[in-house]
């Protein structure tokens, strides 16, 4: 199971090193395709890559990490371990480069179809999570305090009574 996990999310991952690779190239070849949407693309394989870094990283601690696109069988796939503190500030510098594009260039960026999507409260989300991984407290606050102030989401109120074990 442990290899299903770790090869998926290295496709994954891959896949975001394409696009972050491979996207300012396709705005030189496509009159239809703008460098503000290449940017976005380019935050959001970021923060997916991001995402995926920290699943592995809290599942099984150091880990490979690869931030380059694998395109040639000629690569040199034995890639050692890099250290979980690493990995966790890489995955805050692709949060926070995400963030920042997403915020400047569009914050209702993937908003009016977000399923599937990273969005900037997205981002914000697991920002916060990532900071709470470093114990950089007042960093997690501000990132969860932008969402609960963003008046985008609402929390639902779930009766007492609905909850498995809970008597009123």
């Amino acid at each position: 199971r442990d290899k299903v996990i770790l090869s998926f999310a290295c496709f994954v991952i891959n896949n975001c090193n394409l696009v972050l690779e491979y996207a300012d190239q396709a705005v030189e070849l496509d009159a239809s395709y703008s460098q503000q949407e290449a940017d976005l693309f380019k935050a959001e394989a970021k923060a997916l890559r991001a995402m995926m870094y920290f699943y592995l990283t809290r599942s099984f601690g150091d880990v490979p990490m690869v931030l380059e696109a694998s395109v040639s069988d000629d690569q040199d796939y034995h890639i050692a371990k890099t250290s979980q503190d690493s990995i966790l500030d890489q995955i805050i510098l692709d949060l926070t480069a995400a963030e920042r594009v997403m915020e400047m260039n569009n914050p209702a960026y993937n908003m009016e179809f977000p399923k599937g999507r990273m969005t900037v409260w997205a981002v914000k989300a697991l920002l916060a999570d990532a900071y709470l991984w470093k114990g950089k407290y007042d960093a997690a606050i501000q990132r969860c305090d932008a969402i609960i102030n963003s008046e985008e989401f609402v929390l639902i109120s779930v009766p007492r009574t609905a909850l498995p074990g809970v008597e009123n």
